[in-house]
This record gives C-alpha cells, sequence and structure tokens, in this order.
C-alpha cells in the first residue's frame, strides 16, 4: 500500500444487519491479542507511542497476514486492498523504521584493557565496609580503585 484516501460514506443501513455483537467480537478480539488492553496485567505501556504501535502492528497483521476461517483469505485480500497473502516478513518490511533507535541488550562491553582481568569478589561486614569507604575517600579514588591499588601494593611489598 503507497497511499490512502478518505472517503466519506453515507447511507441508510439495514436495521436488521446492525448488531452490537460484531462491536462486541472486536473488541473481545483486540482484548485478546493485544494484552495491553486487559485488566491486571504487567504488559502495559508506560509509553502512548508504544501502545498506539502494538495497536497498529496488532490490526495490521490481523487485517494482512491472519487468514480469516470465514473469509479463507485475508480481510485485506478479500477487500481488495492486497493482491496476495502476507507473511510476517512482509509486514516488518512495510513498517517504517527510520525513527527506531536500536537499543543494545545485555550488559555493556567490557573495555578491552581490562577484558583480560578477572573479577574478584569479596564480602564485608557492614562495619569494614565503612571503614574502607572512609579510606577511599581519604584518598579521592572510588572504593573498587582504592581496593584494587591497596592489593597490588600489598603483593609487590612481598
Amino acid at each position: 500500500m503507497t497511499a490512502t484516501e478518505k472517503t466519506p460514506i453515507f447511507g441508510a443501513p439495514v436495521a436488521e444487519l446492525v448488531s452490537a455483537s460484531y462491536v462486541e467480537r472486536q473488541n473481545l478480539t483486540v482484548r485478546m491479542g493485544v494484552r495491553r488492553y486487559t485488566r491486571l496485567t504487567n504488559a502495559f505501556s508506560k509509553k502512548l507511542e508504544n501502545h498506539v504501535a502494538a495497536t497498529a502492528l496488532h490490526f495490521a497483521h490481523y487485517n494482512f497476514v491472519r487468514r480469516h476461517q470465514t473469509l479463507r483469505v485475508t480481510p485485506a485480500v478479500a477487500a481488495g486492498v492486497s493482491a496476495t497473502l502476507w507473511h510476517v516478513d512482509d509486514l516488518l518490511n512495510a513498517t517504517d523504521r527510520s525513527g527506531v533507535v536500536k537499543k543494545k541488550l545485555g550488559r555493556p562491553p567490557v573495555p578491552k584493557k581490562l577484558a583480560r582481568g578477572a573479577l574478584l569478589s569479596v564480602r564485608f561486614s557492614d562495619s569494614e565496609r565503612r571503614a574502607l569507604e572512609v579510606a577511599a575517600d581519604r584518598d579521592g579514588v572510588k572504593l573498587s580503585e582504592w581496593a584494587r591499588r591497596t592489593l597490588l601494593a600489598a603483593l609487590t611489598e612481598r
């Protein structure tokens, strides 16, 4: 799809075909497909932008990718909007990701000069830790740097 055109439609709906059950079915489909709409869930959106994107993705999948049992094709094909059935890859390729910044997940990379080193874990009581923090503050460095310097100095004195 490359463009859309809004056309207002007026008419006289057939009273026998008007029913709230169509709207209720659509609401249920949205609630089941987008977990952000269900109550008591931890799949909520902190940002409105993410909520809108999740809803748009649901409707795009519903209309272009998901084959409906009663239609035997997707709604987009049935309406003549698309000539072919889409795959999820087609949907992802059609999305505008120009403003998306990929976040690197996981731990930050270790600087190369530290990559060869080993991590040493030591437990201290609260009073011992306070004493070490005071000594590090006196030297004007962080506790980890102070502990590293002190251990290396003790090793070189041997």
